[in-house]
């Protein structure tokens, strides 16, 4: 592939230079499995397994793991300096930014810290799953998702029947407070520590099913296999209690219809169509045949909201327009990068960030300044419009949909996702990323595609 998002090392035919690269890619496609086990492993440990004041020390878990994959990539693949360099230039602006803002504002050094954590480490990631993620590795992760979503969706149906004060619905919180849908029906937080976690989860797992359901004869993944999972997404999305995971799955269903009416081939077209409409109607059922007292809670929510908040379109929209507001009361340096991120309000209390917005763009502006927090909110946009042509351009060419419809979740996280405050969000975004640039790297073979 001939572009910065992977890279073509040279082929060495030795057997001993085959059996090295052969012990490399094992290694680095357990770190890949280990990763994302340790997705699902914080919250556990954190919530049921260590709770109390040492659960915090697993806030971090998967940072170990990212570092190994860097220092296993570093050592041991050819570095890339299509984006090595960019990004080495990148985080050397993040840190003197982030650490000139900490010297004005006289914080704790976690904040800086904290920032530049969320605005660089976990970048390389995608970039290192494109470039060396085999077609093997990316079957491995796929279907390890695909069984995960199985056990989540029966620990969310289980919380879901529970009341909030039940052990299994507990959070991380001292206080033992659980996010409601309505009444003492709670809105279930998953393996996670809280609902975003749980949220991002179920709308990330509709891509994936979809993209599974693509690729599912190229990849080898068990046809029940992709159907059970997607039944559980379904489950997961119609008790998660969170309207946004709602609209996050219609969105990525649009993506999906995209990617057939942009085909090349008319039948791809059209039965990637009657599939969606086909999976649409069975989800319209299981939310509310199957499952009738989370559609009713789900509508005494929404009615609640909307006259507290305003219309649900709205809502939504306000995660965007409200950046102009932040222009009018944020200084010319920012407040601090990280300043916004939860762990920097627990360390240094939630009174002295009440003028941060909570919506990632006008955070980020609030961050960074008007005119450094503004450059790299349109940095992420751009990256995320140039990815997402990238996706459109394959599945035109070649009928592979795979890429643009993971690439729906996506972009709604490098769009609007609060990727730069959020440790859930700052973990699927990137891994989602991943996966697309994976699917890029990985096109279906056109022997299967016929």
């Amino acid at each position: 592939m001939s572009d910065a998002f992977a890279f073509t090392e040279p082929v060495w035919t030795t057997p001993r230079a085959q059996a090295r690269i052969a012990r490399r890619d094992r290694t680095m496609g357990r770190l890949f499995i280990l990763f994302v086990v340790a997705i699902f492993a914080e919250g556990i440990l954190r919530k049921w397994v260590i709770p109390g004041g040492a659960q915090k020390i697993f806030y971090f878990l998967r940072d170990p793991v990212i570092l190994a994959i860097y220092i296993h990539y570093l050592r041991h693949y050819r570095i890339n300096p299509r984006w090595v360099k960019p990004f080495l230039i990148y985080a050397m602006f993040i840190a003197i930014l982030a650490l000139l803002q900490n010297i004005y504002w006289q914080r704790g050094i976690l904040t800086p810290l904290l920032g530049i954590r969320f605005y660089t480490f976990y970048l390389p990631l995608p970039f290192i799953m494109a470039e060396v993620m085999t077609r093997a590795q990316l079957r491995q992760i796929l279907l390890l998702l695909l069984w995960a979503a199985i056990p989540v969706a029966l620990l969310v149906m289980f919380q879901f029947s529970q009341p909030s004060t039940a052990w299994i619905n507990k959070g991380t919180s001292d206080d033992g407070f659980v996010f409601t849908i309505t009444g003492d029906i709670p809105r279930p937080y998953g393996p996670f520590t809280f609902t975003s976690g749980q949220t991002l989860f179920g709308a990330m797992m509709v891509a994936v099913c979809l993209a599974c359901w693509e690729r599912r004869r190229d990849l080898a993944l068990p046809f029940w296999l992709v159907l059970s999972a997607g039944f559980a997404t379904m489950v997961m999305v119609s008790l998660g209690g969170s309207r946004g995971g709602l609209i996050s799955a219609g969105i990525l269903m649009i993506f999906y219809v995209a990617a057939g009416l942009t085909s090349p081939k008319l039948a791809v077209g059209a039965r990637r169509i009657v599939t969606i409409v086909l999976a649409a109607t069975l989800a319209i059922m299981t939310f509310v045949v199957v499952f009738p007292q989370a559609y009713e809670a789900m509508s005494i929510r929404q009615t609640h909201a909307v006259r507290s908040e305003g219309s649900t379109a709205g809502r939504a929209l306000s995660t965007i327009t409200d950046v102009t507001h932040a222009y009018d009361y944020t200084p010319f340096g920012g407040f601090g990068l990280g300043a916004g991120s939860n762990g920097a309000r627990a360390s240094n209390g939630n009174t002295n960030y009440s003028q941060l917005a909570e919506s990632e763009w006008p955070r980020m502006v609030n961050e960074g300044g008007p005119i450094f927090g503004t450059l790299l909110l349109m940095l992420r946009q751009c990256f995320a419009l140039v990815l997402f042509l990238r996706c459109l351009r394959l599945n035109r060419k070649t009928g592979d949909g795979s890429a643009m419809i993971m690439m729906g979740f996506a972009a709604l996280e490098l769009g609007i996702g609060q990727a730069t405050s959020d440790n859930q969000a700052l973990t699927f975004t990137w891994f989602a990323t991943g996966l697309v640039l994976a699917f890029l790297h990985n096109p279906q073979t056109s022997r299967r595609r016929r």
